[in-house]
């Protein structure tokens, strides 16, 4: 018998406590054999995952010698029971939850119960049946799956089969409150034949759609040197952006120091710059930044599109070429992708078949060397949740979808009025989907594909180094530079709060604002500055910009982590230069534009001026040589 299981969103696959569930089911079973007059029976393996497992025990009660099949009988099948319980002991030995309510931190027992005839002219008769349970959360999504099957020849014409499942919504699987479905598909192999049902539980005081993390980031400067101060030249930390809609910093950063300057890299990653620290011998500096953060729940599975033809913004490309530690261009990589993509047109099923290779192909070993690529992770087949997000990325940039690493905290607990502390930093990656933007990818977890993260908080994101203020500033949650010995500690410390909403989509209103400059003379560069309300980051903003004669050129920008964008140009001639900036919106926001007008002035009048311009003055010189005739006259008369 085969058996497979996909898990809830965020958690890895752990097996656990077989031994002791197959001493209690082999009893139990070895009891109810010895009251038929003749069965076989199968055994499946406890599945558990931190947050979900899977419970399957298959019974089969043998029927009386009067229902054989005669020859040529057909086939039938049935689900009898579908029950959503607290507790399964065995074949018929349940507790029903009465109105299928349920708190965070119990479990849930999906029990069925089916009635199968088997195949054949006479004794054995063939069995071969195929049991799936899809969960689906309130989202829309599904949750979980659990899959199963017999197939073995046994003396009996007819058997009762059961299967449970059991569900363990605590905080750490992210129960989202709400109803969720539980859908039964039964399949006769032989015949052909299928029977499904459904049923329903709730989660009532699960996550809501919104959660908001207060959060204290703290970074401690330690120095272990007895004698020796440590100079520390710069410091460069990493600040949480607002990644509109699903990552939005409500209030924050706020400093316990404040920093020397703030800087942005090539990705649009943002950093507080603090200079010239000291830390003293065997002592330690503490930075402490505050925030509050709101994550979403939103679904964006419904908002596919197919690869081919698909048009990127001209910003966006580099996240299609092979970069640091993404070698999307090696030749192993490549082929595997094709191989994995073939005949795949849309983005998310080539993203799913893409994680679920990437899970299966690697195994995570926490003594992975640091900093593997994707092509040394690949080919030595570990790592850590870096070489997850490096090789995901590649594979997807190989694809013909751009893609990109993102580092912050992940998994985090969402359990609400408890204080929890993060040390380690997390890896993941973000796929570019068109008319929508960039999308969280847990990497580590192929079911959590479909809606944003609960327990992910990013801070930066790419690859690649950026020159900033003669610096090579790595995307990473921190650069420092210093002279002397230094050890560095990152915590995060935060609490979680429950904001109620709906967990539909709606698309709410953006707006763009655009600032000219007060002045502009022709041949000389100038620079409109723009902004998007809210401050939606990484989004490419479509600029059309018209001369005085009419023609029109157009041109993309990006986002900054704070919304706000530069549009940059010289003006060749005088006149009214109209300067238009549009988003087309994606599955959250509207689209939205606005415009200005620059009035760009020559450095010396043209040819045209100087026809105007003689004209107004000869006729003014006209009008006072006429004054002056007339006064010259009446003062000359009255003289005499």
């Amino acid at each position: 018998m085969s058996w497979a299981c996909v898990l809830t969103p965020f958690l890895p696959l752990k097996v656990e406590g077989f031994n002791d569930y197959l001493s209690v089911t082999r009893r139990e079973l070895a009891w109810s054999l010895a009251n038929t007059t003749s069965a076989c029976y199968q055994l499946k393996r406890v599945i558990a995952m931190r947050g979900i497992g899977a419970l399957v025990l298959v019974v089969f009660v043998a029927a009386i010698t009067a229902l054989a099949n005669p020859v040529g009988a057909s086939s039938d099948l049935s689900i009898v029971e579908l029950q959503i319980c607290d507790d399964v002991a065995g074949l018929g030995n349940y507790s029903v939850r009465e109105g299928g309510v349920f708190h965070v931190g119990e479990v849930v027992y999906v029990y069925v119960e089916v009635e199968a005839q088997g195949h054949g002219e006479n004794s054995p008769y063939l069995y071969n049946l195929s049991y799936t349970v899809e969960v689906v959360n309130p989202l829309g999504l599904t949750s979980s799956v659990v899959r199963d099957g017999f197939c073995d020849r046994l003396e009996s014409s007819k058997i009762m089969v059961a299967w449970w499942t059991t569900l363990n919504m605590s905080y750490k699987s992210y129960p989202l409150a709400g109803t969720y479905e539980v859908l039964v598909k039964v399949r006769d192999e032989v015949s052909g034949r299928e029977v499904e049902s459904q049923g329903f539980f709730t989660v009532i005081d699960g996550l809501t759609p919104t959660l908001r993390y207060s959060l204290s980031e703290e970074l401690t400067l330690r120095n272990p040197d007895p004698k020796e101060e440590c100079e520390i030249s710069e410091l460069y930390l990493a600040l949480i952006p607002s990644l509109e809609p699903y990552q939005v910093v409500v209030e924050g950063p706020s400093f316990s120091r404040k920093p020397d300057e703030r800087v942005v890299d090539s990705h649009g990653n943002v950093y507080a710059v603090f200079k010239g620290l000291t830390v003293p011998p065997r002592g330690e500096v503490t930075l402490v930044v505050d925030y509050t953060v709101d994550l979403k729940c939103l679904k964006y599975l419904d908002y596919d599109v197919e690869v081919s033809g698909a048009a990127w913004p001209k910003p966006i490309e580099r996240y299609l070429e092979p970069s640091t530690c993404v070698e999307s261009g090696s030749q192993q990589i490549v082929s595997r992708a094709e191989s994995l993509t073939s005949g795949l047109e849309s983005f998310f099923s080539r993203v799913r078949v893409l994680l679920e290779f990437v899970n299966n192909w690697l195994t995570y070993d926490s003594t992975t060397p640091r900093n593997l690529s994707a092509l040394e992770a690949y080919t030595l087949r570990r790592g850590v949740c870096e070489q997850y997000a490096r090789l995901f990325t590649a594979l997807c940039r190989a694809s013909g979808m751009p893609a990109r690493v993102v580092s912050g905290f992940g998994f985090l607990n969402p359990e609400p009025g408890v204080i929890h502390v993060a040390h380690r930093p997390h890896a993941w990656a973000q796929v570019y989907l068109p008319a929508t933007g960039w999308i969280p990818i847990e990497t580590q977890d192929p079911s959590s594909l479909g809606a944003t993260l609960l327990g992910h908080i990013a801070f930066t994101c790419g690859e690649d180094s950026s020159e900033v203020s003669g610096r090579s500033l790595s995307p990473t949650l921190y650069n420092v530079w210093y002279t002397g010995s230094l050890e560095v500690d990152l915590t995060l410390t935060y609490t979680v709060t429950f904001i109620p909403g709906n967990l539909t989509i709606k698309a709410e209103k953006s707006e763009i604002s655009l600032e000219p400059p007060p002045k502009v003379l022709v041949g000389t560069p100038f620079t409109v500055r723009g902004n998007i309300t809210p401050p939606i980051a990484g989004i490419p903003i479509s600029v059309t910009i018209t001369d005085p004669q009419g023609q029109k050129s157009t041109s993309t920008v990006m986002t900054d982590a704070s919304g706000g964008f530069t549009i940059e140009l010289t003006a060749s001639k005088p006149g009214s230069w109209v300067v238009e900036a549009s988003w087309s919106g994606n599955a959250f926001y509207e689209g939205c534009k606005a415009e200005v007008v620059v009035e760009v002035s020559s450095l010396m009048p043209q040819p045209e001026e100087f026809e105007s311009q003689y004209l107004t003055y000869t006729l003014i010189a006209l009008v006072v040589v006429a004054v002056s005739a007339a006064a010259l006259a009446i003062a000359l008369k009255a003289r005499r």
